[in-house]
């Protein structure tokens, strides 16, 4: 068997360790990461490979051309264009010849029995066959889910934890069969889990699974990096360490003079200076490093560099050549560009990176990311297209322009805030490193989220970011061209585009404008909300005429509400105080959803709220009622009763404009008001003739990870997989979804039924079930 080695990564998640070498180079034990693909392929008996290059192809050429290659026959291309994974693969097609082959990463690290993998492809007759490895924390992977015969069902790419179904990640290794090239087109990008694999698998192709015993690892960021460093020399993988063990745990290429203190795995490479009294333990120290006197060195990795008197080195990485001062701490999950000099007596906080060639003088409390001279916060998504945090420790100034340069790789951006003049300035910021990476900025006077969502549609903004603050909180939106949240995928994209921080040429720059009385126009449309949906029905228009005799109470303040109140009065609906008899609103405070209280003062949360609009288009003639992915089951309930169709939202079907109603409360409590006014029907009388529901939802902590127990529950219980991630069911009483949370160790449950009680019922039985998995998955697995 031939195989083909992908070796053109830049490793950007990587830097500052792959910072100006081409990942496959990057070193582990002293020896690049591909020499580890080369000897496992040896060990495999593989003897022909071709290793396709892009990123700095002369570093891997000069490698190969001088060093060991374990009698493998080394044929090398280079890419002149982004070919994509399968792409690269497909210019290989004349090295392949007509029998089935092997692909693997240059920058991963595995020792996987690739026999194994190959007689489980024949055994089947696959068209492609993954390796697959089970991940704690499978995030960064694509995911897949198989039959019990190992077929593939479905795959997840990178996903966010509340889409997670299985913890069986994708290993990048394949065995493909050569008619499988026919399928992949020729000098243009397309990539295996992007373009192939999903297309393979929607015509039906034979593709299998399975899962590898042994290690791997995809070295993709510094904490990867890190891991697999300490996992070879504590034994937790095959591959050779390329040292003398001189006593049980030590591997030493260097002289280890008295004094000095290594508690085991240690791996010391050659040429290494240690002075009396350094402590080093669980650690890899490069060669042609030096450890100053009383230094202290914890489960770190040292490139070849210099670490000063005292240091104390705890979870870090130093690059070649950088230089660590006396005194110096690097606290966990910090990494050191090559070349960089810290001073003494510095402070690099946990998770800090400093990259390369830098000078730091001392005394310096270094945090978050050194690059130009600017310590940039690394970001994150803490819910699902949306960046939180407090003003300055995690929200910058430097972060809200590096944002705005990657919202600015769309053609036209929206702008928007609310909430105070941290907002404001975070807004200015955003739009202008939006103007720097090339996009054309539209400001838009718009105070309230829902607001921001109205005009993403009505200006046709191919991004809108909406600045929201609350005291020194922070929330940065980023909504795609449907006003929605964006997806996890360009989450990641908008993360990978900070981190590059590309401005356009000067000539490129975007323009800046502005979209005034936006709050007046999204006024006029909730004030047109009930005519708009009533000219799409069977039924009439309401007869605004009728509304100066019917009159209703609006609680609360804030602009949701003064918003609902003006589109109100615009149809002559008499707004009055709160009082016995008269229904009341109220619009929570970003315009996302509405509640009511009904004239006999029975409380109408927004789910039956939600329903109730919904009730009324389908006694208007709706034969489709498009409405988003979360809301209650009990909507298809209602809807079987008038033989109409519920469509929900996805990534992949937007919410039509036509039914912006469901998740714009403002327009919501207009249209469920709109229908009491025309008809006379009270509150009280329309909610009841909603179907009886009732919800509850727990969390259920797990310690067996999150996507070992989706996958044992998938198994387990017959579910569907939900559209907007997690398992969904029906049971006996009711009906039930469980997705992963996010920002715990922890699933969710939420169990919905005819009332209160047998929900709880549900939730609870259905806890019950997840924990025992969870225990069951544990046991097996320790």
């Amino acid at each position: 068997m031939k195989a083909i080695i992908l070796a053109g990564g830049e490793g950007t998640r990587l830097r500052p360790i792959s910072e100006n070498i081409p990942k496959p180079m990057v070193e582990l034990q002293d020896r690049p990461l591909i020499s580890h693909i080369f000897e496992l392929l040896s060990r495999n008996a593989v003897r022909d490979a071709c290793v396709t290059l892009k990123y700095l192809p002369q570093v891997v050429e000069e490698y190969v051309s001088a060093a060991e290659t374990y009698g493998l026959n080394v044929e090398l291309r280079t890419e002149h264009e982004p070919l994509g994974t399968a792409g690269s693969v497909k210019a290989c097609a004349d090295f392949v010849s007509d029998g089935d082959f092997l692909v693997i990463s240059g920058d991963c690290v595995c020792d996987f029995d690739l026999s194994e993998l190959l007689a489980f492809h024949r055994e089947n007759s696959a068209d492609v066959t993954l390796a697959l490895y089970v991940h704690a924390e499978p995030l960064e992977y694509g995911l897949v889910v198989t039959n019990a015969h190992g077929r593939v069902e479905r795959f997840v790419e990178k996903p966010a934890w509340e889409d997670v179904l299985t913890d069986r990640a994708s290993t990048g290794v394949y065995i493909i069969s050569p008619r499988v090239l026919e399928e992949i087109p020729s000098g243009k990008p397309y990539d295996f889990a992007r373009d192939l694999l999903p297309k393979l698998l929607r015509d039906g192709a034979a593709i299998y699974a399975l899962e590898m015993r042994g290690y791997w690892r995809d070295v993709g960021s510094p904490e990867a990096y890190l891991n697999c460093c300490t996992d070879i020399i504590g034994g937790k993988t095959k591959l050779a360490i390329g040292a003398l063990e001189v006593t049980s745990g030590i591997w030493s290429l260097s002289e280890i003079p008295r004094g000095v203190t290594l508690t085991p795995p240690v791996y010391i490479g050659r040429d290494v200076k240690l002075e009396r009294g350094a402590d080093i333990a669980n650690s890899v120290i490069g060669a042609s490093s030096s450890v100053g006197a009383n230094a202290r060195i914890c489960g770190s990795v040292i490139l070849g560099a210099s670490i000063g008197e005292s240091a104390e080195l705890d979870g870090a990485i130093v690059c070649r050549n950088a230089n660590v001062g006396r005194g110096t701490k690097l606290c966990a999950g910090s990494v050191i560009g090559a070349e960089t000099a810290l001073g003494e007596y510095c402070v690099v906080t946990a998770g800090a990176k400093v990259w390369g060639n830098k000078r730091i003088s001392g005394g310096v409390n270094i945090k978050g990311n050194v690059t130009e001279g600017d310590r940039v916060v690394e970001p994150s998504f803490t819910r699902r297209g949306v960046i939180s945090g407090e003003v300055a420790a995690h929200i910058s100034h430097e972060l809200c322009f590096k944002l705005g340069v990657a919202a600015g790789r769309n053609t036209r951006v929206g702008i928007a805030s609310c909430g105070g003049e941290t907002a404001r300035v975070a807004a200015t910021l955003l739009a202008a490193g939006a103007n720097a990476g090339g996009a054309d900025v539209l400001n838009l006077d718009a105070s309230l989220l829902s607001a921001a969502r109205f005009a993403a549609t009505e200006f046709s903004l191919p991004l809108t970011v909406f600045v929201r603050q609350s005291g020194e909180l922070i929330d940065i939106n980023f909504l795609g061209a449907d006003g929605e949240h964006i997806t996890h995928d360009d989450e990641r994209k908008i993360l990978s585009l900070v981190r590059e921080c590309r401005v356009a040429p000067a000539r490129l720059t975007g323009s800046a404008s502005f979209a005034l009385a936006v709050m007046d126009i999204y006024t006029a449309w909730v004030y047109r909300v009930s005519e708009i949906y009533a000219t799409e029905t069977k039924g009439a228009s309401p007869t605004f005429s009728s509304f100066a005799q019917f009159s209703v109470a609006i609680d609360g303040g804030g602009a949701a509400n003064r918003v609902l109140r003006s589109a109100l009065r615009l149809a002559g609906v008499e707004i009055t105080e709160h009082r016995a008899g008269v229904a009341s609103f109220t619009v929570a405070e970003d315009g996302a959803s509405a509640s009511a209280t009904d004239e006999d003062g029975r409380t109408v949360d927004g789910e039956r709220l939600l329903l109730t609009a919904a009730l009324t288009q389908l006694e208007r003639g709706a034969t489709i009622l498009h409405i988003t992915h979360d809301a209650p089951r009990a909507v298809e309930a209602l809807a079987a009763k008038y033989n109409a169709e519920v469509v929900r939202n996805t990534g992949n079907n937007p919410l039509c404009r036509n039914a912006f109603w469901s998740r714009d409360g403002a327009a919501l409590a207009s249209l469920v008001i709109t229908r009491m006014a025309a008809t006379g029907e009270k509150l009280a009388r329309l909610a009841s003739r909603i179907p009886a529901f009732a919800s509850n939802e727990r969390e259920v902590a797990v310690s067996a990870g999150r996507g070992a127990v989706m996958r044992a529950l998938r198994s387990a219980i017959e579910a569907s997989d939900a559209p907007d991630g997690g398992l969904s069911f029906d049971t006996a009483r009711g009906a039930v979804r469980i997705a992963p949370i996010r920002e715990s160790a922890a699933l969710r449950i939420r169990a919905e039924s005819t009332n209160i009680e047998a929900a709880e019922e549900i939730a609870l039985e259905i806890e019950r079930r997840i924990k025992s998995i969870d225990s069951e998955v544990l046991r097996k697995t320790t």
